[in-house]
């Protein structure tokens, strides 16, 4: 028995035999079994590739009548367009709670120095003739919707120099639009009569330089209106 089984002879390993362009290869289990795992590994790589791939080609699903109210609104929301801001269109601008301790040559300086210098071609800080303080607002005209925007962007809801902190500036549209309304409504206005101090009319300016310009003159009838205001104050001194 010790000699038979000094001389058994132990056998071989399962083999495979394949035939590859007329060559033979001899895999073992453990070659085969290397193979199999990285065939599962591929084939396993490859569907979940096309997964992703169907789920991200793959349009909107559109609402069905099975759908909750809650799955239509999102469904509606996933396939809604979406929509452009439109563009601005404003030029002049309104801004509120300006401090009455303001000038008109003092907050034209303060926006200019904001970052809009040359940009600006009508302002008016409507003014208190008694007191000599202002309303507490201005009329602004840029030379651009776009800039206008920016103003608006950058002030709305912000501080001037001297704001309190409770009472932050509000900038929104004019009703009057455009340099030609602005200068066609207050050079007809009384606050352009002769008599009425300068620094409380409206400016005109040079947009690049900031130079004032001078106003156009009024039409005939703003003339004669004009004329009655002023017969009208000095009969008033008089009494």
């Amino acid at each position: 028995i010790e000699h038979a089984a000094a001389n058994f002879v132990k056998p071989p390993p399962i083999m495979a035999i394949t035939v590859k362009n007329t060559f033979i290869h001899l895999d073992s289990e453990e070659t085969l079994a290397e193979a199999g795992e990285a065939r599962q590994r591929t084939m396993t790589w490859c569907a979940t590739r096309v997964r992703t791939a169907s789920i991200l080609e793959s349009p909107p699903r559109e609402a069905s009548a099975e759908d909750s109210q809650e799955q239509i609104e999102a469904v509606q929301e996933q396939t809604a367009p979406e929509e452009e801001a439109p563009a601005p269109t404003a030029t002049t601008l309104t801004v509120r709670h300006v401090p009455k301790s303001f000038t008109q040559q003092e907050l034209l300086r303060e926006i200019w120095d904001s970052g809009f210098a040359g940009t600006i071609d009508f302002f008016y800080l409507p003014m208190d003739f008694r007191s000599g303080a202002s309303v507490g607002y201005a009329f602004v005209n840029f030379t651009s919707p776009w800039v206008a925007e920016a103003f608006r962007a950058r002030l709305h809801g912000g501080f001037l120099s001297r704001s309190p902190a409770e009472t932050p500036v509000e900038v929104c549209a004019a009703r009057l639009q455009g340099i030609h309304a602005n200068v066609n409504h207050f050079r007809n206005s009384a606050v352009m009569c002769d008599d009425v101090d300068p620094r409380f009319k409206p400016m005109l300016l040079e947009p690049a330089t900031g130079a004032q310009l001078q106003f156009p003159p009024p039409e005939a009838s703003a003339r004669i209106r004009r004329k009655t205001l002023r017969k009208a104050r000095a009969l008033a001194v008089c009494a």
